[in-house]
């Protein structure tokens, strides 16, 4: 299943947000989305709440865009199960990754 990327242009509060499944086969067409936004420099901020999987591809591509970012990655609302992939990893030790939830 194709990730859907909801706005690929930054909101009004700057963010984008995902939905589907974050893998080997969708991360391509999520590089030529966040292209613009890498290139712009500025913040990133991905709202996650309906992502419904994530592989290792998946993890690597966040960790480009944190790495690539002009400030740290806000992923928001990252559904419980993506957060423990993400810890397992090590990835919510990083400085580069702010997680939050917003209600």
């Amino acid at each position: 299943m194709e990730p859907l990327v909801t706005s690929a242009e930054s909101t009004q509060h700057g963010t984008v947000q995902l939905e589907g499944e974050i893998d080997m086969h969708t991360v391509p067409s999520l590089e030529a989305a966040f292209a613009s936004i890498v290139a712009g420099g500025g913040p990133i901020c991905v709202d996650m709440a309906n992502v419904t999987f994530i592989d290792s591809a998946g993890l690597h591509f966040l960790a480009r865009l944190a790495k690539n970012g002009a400030a740290p990655l806000t992923l928001l609302n990252v559904p419980t199960r993506v957060v423990r992939v993400m810890e397992i990893v090590g990835m919510t030790d990083l400085p580069s990754i702010e997680l939050r939830n917003e209600a």
